[in-house]
C-alpha cells in the first residue's frame, strides 16, 4: 500500500460528475421500443423533471457543473430539434456536453423496431465497436461525432465513453483521428485497456488521454471484486470512504459515474429519493473539502494542457472496502434491490444461528 500524503501538502483533487444521457433500448420479446426522451433525459413526472435536469439543479445550486455523455445515435430514434432542444439548454447552463456512444441504435435505421433478429444480426455485423477494425470504428464514431458537433452547434469535442465502457486501443486511435483528445471508458482490471494502462490514474496511449472511472475493490473475506464509484450503486458511506481515501493516497482525479434516470427510473420508482439524497450528501461534502476541485471536462483539459503533472504526477491507488461498509450499505439500501436483502438477510440469520449455538453451549456447561 502506498504512504499516505499528508492533507495539508497533497495536490488539488479533480472530481468530475459524470452522466451518461440516454434512453433505453426499449427491447422486449415483441421489439425494440425505446422509451422517451421525456422520461429517461428529462425524466418528466408528475410535473417535475427528476432527470438531467435536476442533476443540473442540484449542481448549479453548489456553484458546480456537470459532464453529460450524450448518447451520438439517438437520431436514429428522436427528432434532431427534440435533442438539441435539451442538448443546448446543458450548454447555456454551463455545463459540458460529450460523446457517449451505444452504437446499436444506428440500427433503428436499417430495422424495422419489431424486427429482433434483424436487430441483433445489424448489431452483430455492423454496430459494434471492440473487436472492430480500426477503420470499421472510424465510421462509427465520426457519425456520432459529427452528430454531437452538430447539436452543440460546432462546440470543441473533448471526450468520449463507450456505451457499457466498452473500448479498445483502435477505439483510441478512431478518436484521435476524430480530434477527440479524451477517453473515459477504462473500469476495471478485466477492461480491453486495463493491460497497458493504469486504474484511478490519467495516463496517455495511442497520443489519448485516459481518464479512467473510480474503481474500488470489496473485500469480504478475501472474496474481492472489483466496483467504480456510482451514485446509483455505493452507499454514502462507502463515497466517503474511498473518496477520503484516494485524497489521502494523491489520486489526483476521481470520476463518479451517474446516469440521467439515476433519480427516476422505473424499477426504482420516481423519484428515487435515496439516490437524491445520496447526490446532495455527496455534493454537500465536496463543497466543504477545500483540496477538493469539482471540475467540468473543458476546465480540466484546459488545465492538463499547460501542466500534465496535475493528472499524471498522483498515484493510481485503489482503495478498498470491507464487510462492515458492505453491510451498511445493505442496510441503507434495502428496499433498492434483492442482492442488498439478500446479504443483510443472511449477516442476520447467520448471527442468530451463532448466537443459538452459543445459547445452547452455555446451557450445556450450566448443566
Amino acid at each position: 500500500m502506498l504512504a499516505a500524503v499528508p492533507r495539508a501538502f497533497a495536490a488539488t483533487t479533480y472530481f468530475l460528475v459524470t452522466v451518461d444521457t440516454e434512453t433505453s433500448s426499449g427491447c422486449g420479446p415483441q421489439g425494440c421500443f425505446p422509451d422517451g426522451i421525456e422520461d429517461r433525459i428529462l425524466g418528466e413526472h408528475e410535473g417535475r423533471r427528476l432527470g438531467a435536469p435536476l442533476i443540473m439543479d442540484m449542481l448549479e445550486q453548489r456553484g458546480m457543473r456537470g459532464n453529460f455523455f450524450v448518447n451520438a445515435y439517438i437520431g436514429s430514434v428522436y427528432p434532431a430539434d427534440d435533442i438539441k432542444r435539451f442538448v443546448q439548454e446543458m450548454l447555456e447552463r454551463g455545463h459540458d456536453v460529450q460523446f457517449h456512444a451505444h452504437p446499436e441504435f444506428r440500427c433503428f435505421k436499417t430495422c424495422p423496431k419489431e424486427d429482433l433478429a434483424c436487430r441483433a444480426r445489424c448489431i452483430k455485423e455492423d454496430s459494434f465497436i471492440v473487436g472492430n477494425t480500426y477503420e470499421n470504428q472510424l465510421k462509427i464514431l465520426k457519425e456520432g461525432a459529427d452528430a454531437i458537433r452538430e447539436w452543440t452547434g460546432g462546440r470543441p469535442l473533448l471526450a468520449y465513453r463507450g456505451g457499457g465502457y466498452v473500448a479498445d486501443e483502435n477505439t483510441l486511435k478512431a478518436l484521435r483521428a476524430l480530434d477527440v483528445p479524451i477517453d473515459m471508458s477504462l473500469s476495471g482490471p478485466e477492461h480491453p485497456l486495463a493491460r497497458r494502462l493504469p486504474l484511478n490514474k490519467a495516463a496517455e496511449l495511442e497520443g489519448m488521454l485516459e481518464i479512467p472511472l473510480y474503481d474500488f475493490t470489496e473485500n469480504l473475506f478475501g472474496h474481492k471484486r472489483n466496483k467504480h464509484l456510482d451514485v446509483e450503486t455505493t452507499s454514502w458511506p462507502e463515497q466517503r470512504a474511498i473518496i477520503e481515501e484516494g485524497i489521502a493516497h494523491d489520486v489526483r482525479v476521481i470520476v463518479l459515474m451517474m446516469h440521467s434516470f439515476s433519480f427516476c427510473e422505473a424499477t426504482r420508482g420516481c423519484p428515487a429519493q435515496a439516490s437524491i439524497d445520496r447526490f446532495a450528501k455527496l455534493l454537500d461534502y465536496l463543497k466543504a473539502r477545500p483540496e477538493v476541485k469539482v471540475v467540468t471536462v473543458s476546465a480540466l483539459w484546459d488545465a492538463y494542457r499547460k501542466d500534465p503533472t496535475i493528472l499524471t504526477g498522483g498515484s493510481g491507488h485503489v482503495p478498498e472496502t470491507g464487510y462492515w461498509l458492505t453491510l451498511r450499505r445493505s442496510a441503507e439500501r434495502f428496499d433498492e434491490g434483492w442482492s442488498n436483502r439478500l446479504f443483510l438477510l443472511g449477516n442476520l440469520f447467520a448471527c442468530l444461528a451463532i448466537l443459538g449455538v452459543a445459547v445452547r453451549l452455555l446451557l450445556r456447561t450450566r448443566r
